[in-house]
């Protein structure tokens, strides 16, 4: 038999990786904000950090992949409202 057909394959193990708390969550939101594409859009008065940190305590369950395409729905959402860049908003208005 070839020894090729022996070796373990890339399916033979299985791994789970939880889900992100709370500090993990808010790490990634930053980072993801904080990429040099998304930092001229964002306006200075924006406390990205804060903004992090409230993503992070409303997302309970959310995956990494979850997290981005809230932040991507998000940017979708101000652009088809016509604004260019991300500015602080009401908090009663979510």
């Amino acid at each position: 038999m070839r020894r090729c057909s022996k070796r373990p394959s890339r399916f033979d193990r299985v791994f789970h990786v939880g889900l992100p708390g709370p500090e993990e969550r808010q790490r990634y939101c930053e980072q993801v904000l904080s990429r040099s594409s998304l930092t001229r859009r964002i306006a200075p008065e924006l406390d990205v950090i804060e903004l992090a940190r409230q993503i992070a305590e409303r997302t309970d369950g959310f995956t990494p992949a979850y997290l981005k395409e809230a932040l991507v729905s998000a940017a979708l959402h101000q652009a088809q409202e016509g604004r260019l860049c991300w500015t602080p908003v009401s908090p009663h208005r979510y």
